[in-house]
Formats: C-alpha cells, sequence, structure tokens
C-alpha cells in the first residue's frame, strides 16, 4: 500500500459525458457528483490523516462519449468546482494543450473557465 509513503491523495475527477438533452445532461453531473464524493470519501478513508487534492480539468476527457474535448459549459464546470471544493482539500488543474495540434493552448486569463475558478476558489 502506498498510503504511507505519500504525502497527498490525488484522485482524478474528470468529465466523461454530456448530453444535449437538458435532463439527460443533468443526469450527468449529478452522477458526476455521486463519484466526486465517493471518490474523495474513499481517500479520506484509505488515508484520514492524509489531505486530498483532487485533478480536475475544465475540458471533457475523451475516455467517455465525448470526442475532440470540449470545454464544459459554465454551468457544469461552476457546479463541479463548488462540489470539490466543499469535499476536497483542494484541487490540481490539468489543461493547457492542444490535442488537435499537440501544442500548448495559448493562456487566456480571460477565458471562462478560468473566470469560473477565479470566482469560487478566489471570491
Amino acid at each position: 500500500l502506498l498510503v504511507p509513503h505519500v504525502d497527498v491523495l490525488c484522485p482524478p475527477l474528470y468529465s466523461y459525458y454530456r448530453s444535449d438533452d437538458p435532463a439527460e445532461h443533468q443526469r450527468h453531473l449529478d452522477n458526476w457528483k455521486v463519484f466526486a464524493r465517493q471518490t474523495i470519501a474513499e481517500a479520506r478513508r484509505i488515508a484520514p490523516s492524509k489531505p486530498v487534492y483532487v485533478f480536475t480539468w475544465p475540458q471533457y476527457h475523451s475516455g467517455g462519449s465525448v470526442k475532440g474535448y470540449p470545454f464544459l459549459d459554465a454551468q457544469t464546470w461552476r457546479a463541479q468546482l463548488e462540489t470539490i471544493r466543499s469535499l476536497a482539500d483542494g484541487l490540481i488543474l490539468w489543461g493547457g494543450w492542444n490535442f488537435q495540434t499537440n501544442k500548448p493552448l495559448p493562456w487566456d486569463p480571460d477565458a471562462p473557465w478560468y473566470q469560473i475558478y477565479r470566482e469560487v476558489f478566489r471570491p
């Protein structure tokens, strides 16, 4: 078991599913919240004295139903960040890469995902 040898646990909480149907999209978000709660709870169970910093990303992961790495809509991203803020000790933001061009994305301090992050984590 690695837990005694690490200082922090960092489970991933990426988004894999979305839908153009609002009700189905909400179900995907609700399921993500359940997954987040259970994942963080398990990290705390196996390492109660260690902080939990989750990996997250403002884009969809291609491992599910979404291809092309689109950014999450503002409502979904905000809900995920608020969930993470309420349950975890912090987060590690993944991203900054354009998988189509295989090059870094240019930094945009006005990007909607970044503005929402700032509102949730730096009020």
